[in-house]
């Protein structure tokens, strides 16, 4: 399914696997992605689809809570800004090695 505009240059893309919904927001120099996927493979398909919508680089992620299905995409979009609530680095520090592992 494509970018469904869902706001004023905000947009929504849902992916079959896990039924996630990968938000985009575009605001002037800055392109914002809520959430990232399960997978450095699945950030990677988030950007390519991206490309449909802008050009310009990712600065800003956030990551809506601290589930891999959510996060552990964070790093291809490196050196982006990652913002989230505060305990969800506590709780991918503590927890996400353990789950990474059950994920493969």
């Amino acid at each position: 399914m494509p970018w469904q505009e869902v706001g004023d240059r905000v947009f929504a893309w849902r992916y079959k696997f896990f039924n996630q919904q990968i938000g985009v927001i575009l605001g002037g120099a800055d392109v914002a992605v809520i959430d990232t996927r399960t997978t450095h493979a699945q950030a990677r398909e988030i950007l390519t689809d991206l490309r449909e919508l802008t050009r310009d680089p990712v600065t800003v992620v956030i990551d809506t809570h601290w589930h891999f299905d959510h996060t552990f995409g964070n790093n291809v979009f490196r050196p982006a800004s990652i913002w989230g609530h505060a305990r969800t680095v506590d709780r991918l520090r503590s927890q996400g090695r353990a789950i990474s592992g059950r994920c493969r």
